[in-house]
């Protein structure tokens, strides 16, 4: 009985990619097909130019692939969104190759007929094949898509579920009812609801599924219920049904939850950070390119920042203040100075709106965040990043940590000069309601880093930071 119930779990965990490495394999397929069709097409000699193209486009095109899709999983069920993210990444192939052609100089070796016949086929190709997989699957009535489900669990989380798959714009199974221990009371909690009919109790239940009156079972039971949960899957495993765990409302909310084979065990990894392996130098070269970008174009106006900052008031230009870095040490973030005072130790007292405190200049370099410049150098030397959770005072660290669920998650990463929260105006106060908000923007980028999504973000900086209201 253990093993089926440790099977059933491992089925279950393994449900998201098992068809990762098929998929990996038909694209290849289908990008070596598209490539040498359309060299025979047009009838070309000169393999000498086409072939490291085409050795180059392989890797180039999964290493693409798997960043943008690591942080938007996704399955037969949602709608096209495999075909876009296959697309997106044949298409930044391509401007890759363009790209290491114009840096080579052999742009006009290559012929705009052949490259463009390549271009179409292989989107087709990559576009086309996953269309046909999710025809293929819809129409599979042993497909979850198609099946007649049902779900085994306590009401309130029930409703939760169902709430939650019924507004899904993706195709799902047709719902028949639920069934649970004992009968619920059928008052709604609340207008949205969802109206779900009871079918029985957890008996009735694993009687139909052994007669194969639905396909797939949902088990939406409450963390306190592990027991139950237990028993239910061992009976469930001696049926032809499908059957699918729905983690606990304390997994879902966690920023980073997530299966993951370990040591050839499924566990459900609570958080980690995005940057392992490959991501963790493809951010720290993103980061030294970067910032060494901005410091040939800002070395000049930081030099004058610099002097107008001595010229108006005394004190130095530059300061450190304490912040807490990766993994929560602290370091020290380098500032223009703003105010008449200098606070460069844990505790801080906030700036408010026409705060007496703040200078002439130091209002305009706040407003812009133009104060926040020399940080070039924490990013240079690998206190932080360019993109990432800002870095709060150790005092405010320790305040909303006990506050605010996940908060202290933004530590696992380096802190960056700009972030998600920042370029949607979350700047400035330290209010709870701004502090939450903030943490769950951070939390959110987390989950979702790419390279794309760091650049987008450095773009939309520039236009958001300039005369931004919340600064002050």
């Amino acid at each position: 009985m253990k093993a089926c119930y440790s099977e059933q779990q491992a089925r279950i965990a393994s449900f998201s990619s098992a068809s990762a490495p098929t998929k990996k394999w038909a694209d290849v397929a289908i990008i070596t097909l598209s490539f040498w069709l359309a060299y025979l097409l047009r009838g070309l000699d000169n393999t000498e130019i086409y072939l490291p193209a085409w050795l180059v486009s392989l890797p180039l095109y999964i290493l693409i692939h798997e960043e943008i899709t690591k942080r938007h999983q996704a399955n037969i069920r949602e709608n096209f969104h495999e075909v876009r993210q296959a697309l997106a990444a044949w298409g930044l192939t391509l401007i890759g190759l363009l790209f290491i052609s114009w840096t080579a100089k052999i742009t006009a070796d290559f012929s705009r007929i052949a490259i463009g016949t390549w271009t179409l086929l292989g989107g087709f190709g990559l576009a086309g094949w996953r269309l046909m997989w999710r025809t293929t699957t819809l129409l599979d009535r042993t497909s979850p898509d198609n099946a007649l489900a049902v779900i085994a669990g306590d009401d309130k989380r029930m409703r939760q579920f169902v709430r939650h798959f019924q507004s899904s714009r993706t195709f799902k199974p047709v719902l028949l009812g639920y069934f649970a221990e004992t009968e619920p009371n059928n008052r709604k909690e609340t207008s949205n609801d969802p109206d779900i009919p009871f079918l029985g109790n957890l008996k009735s239940l694993i009687h139909g599924a052994r007669k194969g009156d639905f396909s797939s079972i949902f088990v939406v039971m409450r963390p306190e219920s592990e027991n139950a949960q237990r028993r239910l899957i061992t009976a469930l495993c001696d049926t032809p049904a499908s059957v699918y765990v729905v983690p606990s409302t304390h997994t879902e909310e966690l920023a980073y939850a997530q299966w993951i084979n370990y040591c050839g065990l499924p566990i459900v990894s609570i958080f980690e950070t995005p940057y392992k392996g490959f991501n963790s130098l493809t951010k720290r070269v993103e980061d030294v390119l970067l910032a060494m970008s901005m410091l040939l174009v800002m070395a000049i106006p930081m030099l004058v920042i610099a002097a107008i900052i001595k010229l108006t008031s005394p004190g130095p230009a530059v300061f450190r203040q304490q912040r807490l870095g990766i993994d929560g040490r602290e370091i020290g973030v380098l500032k223009f100075r703003t105010m008449t005072v200098i606070e460069s130790g844990t505790s801080i007292t906030q700036a408010v709106r026409d705060d007496p405190r703040i200078t002439a200049i130091g209002t305009f370099l706040r407003r812009t965040s133009l104060d926040e410049l020399p940080q070039i150098f924490n990013v240079l030397c690998g206190d932080m990043s360019v993109v990432g959770p800002r870095p709060h005072a150790v005092s405010v660290n320790q305040e909303y940590r006990k506050l605010i669920p996940g908060y202290m998650l933004r530590q696992r990463v380096r802190p960056g000069i700009t972030g998600w929260a920042q370029i949607h105006g979350l700047r400035g106060s330290d209010s709870p309601e701004n502090m939450e908000n903030r943490v769950r923007y951070d939390l959110w980028y987390l989950t979702r880093w790419s390279l794309w999504l760091d650049l987008w973000i450095v773009i939309r900086t520039i236009p958001v930071f300039a005369g931004h209201r919340n600064a002050f």
